[in-house]
């Protein structure tokens, strides 16, 4: 659970922005959720899809057609590794997310784990997670929903076919991510948890919007005035990745499962292949 918390957590650290405002910053790309990859000397296809990290099991696409697109590759990759999924998740061991929230913040928190894991107690590991992992149980408990991992999904297809499966982080690559969820981490939970309608009602028009394909809505909502905050969740991160999908698609067919704010924008995933010359077009 705490491997879905972490996907969905990147994705939903957002602040919607008007359209049209949004619309001034950047071109829009074609509005997609599969892209495919290739040209520019490629001997295999390749293929890019915009996921959410953490979703309602049934908002998951299950179609035939896109298990067989897995199978057609040969390697499947996902934003980051099993292996370093953990990275920076857990508070240190004597300290608890009780110390960090005033009592009301924590007593509505506190129904939200219970709703996620019943019989846990307030030693356990579910207690001492990074602050920023408690939106999706918030949400989750707001909507009397429980989320599940698109990308776990996508990798239990791929290990049923024995596709490698791999990661385009490192534990460094992640270094930015953890230092934005340190020091103010428990403030802007505590925030989170004063808007938690608002927050919701974002978080559900995020995933019709989704629906729709529409990347670029998905891509806009993340614009905030913490531009640090943009730069380091989506260009830095997208840019680190370039490279090595440029390597890993010159070896062999891959399916990239990739948080669909990624693809959009001018240092969107799409814009930046396409930038190397190749041929990215909706699947």
């Amino acid at each position: 659970m705490i491997k879905k918390l972490f996907y969905f957590a990147i994705l939903l650290f957002h602040c919607y922005s008007l359209q049209a405002q949004a619309d001034s910053l950047v071109k829009p790309v074609e509005n997609a959720l599969i892209w495919k990859i290739e040209g520019n000397g490629l001997q295999y296809p390749s293929y890019l899809m915009g996921t959410v990290h953490a979703i309602p099991i049934g908002n998951i696409d299950t179609s035939q057609k896109l298990k067989n697109l897995i199978i057609s590759c040969t390697r499947l990759f996902t934003e980051t590794s099993d292996s370093l999924f953990m990275a920076g998740v857990f508070l240190p061991a004597n300290d608890s997310v009780k110390n960090h929230l005033k009592k009301r913040h924590y007593k509505q928190l506190k129904k939200a784990i219970e709703f996620y894991s019943p019989n846990s107690v307030e030693t356990d590991s579910i207690y001492k997670m990074n602050a920023v992992l408690y939106r999706n149980i918030l949400l989750g408990y707001k909507a009397q929903v429980y989320f599940t991992s698109y990308e776990e999904y996508l990798i239990l297809i791929a290990n049923a076919k024995n596709i490698a499966t791999d990661g385009l982080e490192t534990s460094e690559d992640l270094a930015p991510l953890q230092k934005m969820y340190g020091q103010n981490a428990f403030t802007y939970l505590s925030n989170f948890i004063d808007n938690i309608d608002i927050e919701l009602e974002l978080y559900k028009r995020g995933l019709k919007e989704y629906a729709k394909h529409n990347i670029n809505y998905l891509y806009y909502s993340q614009l905030r005035p913490e531009t640090q905050f943009f730069t380091d969740i989506l260009d830095k991160r997208n840019l680190n990745w370039l490279p090595k999908i440029k390597t890993a698609i010159k070896k062999e067919s891959c399916f990239f499962a990739i948080g669909a704010a990624h693809l959009a924008g001018n240092n969107g995933l799409v814009n930046l292949l396409r930038k190397e010359g190749f041929t990215v077009s909706p699947y």
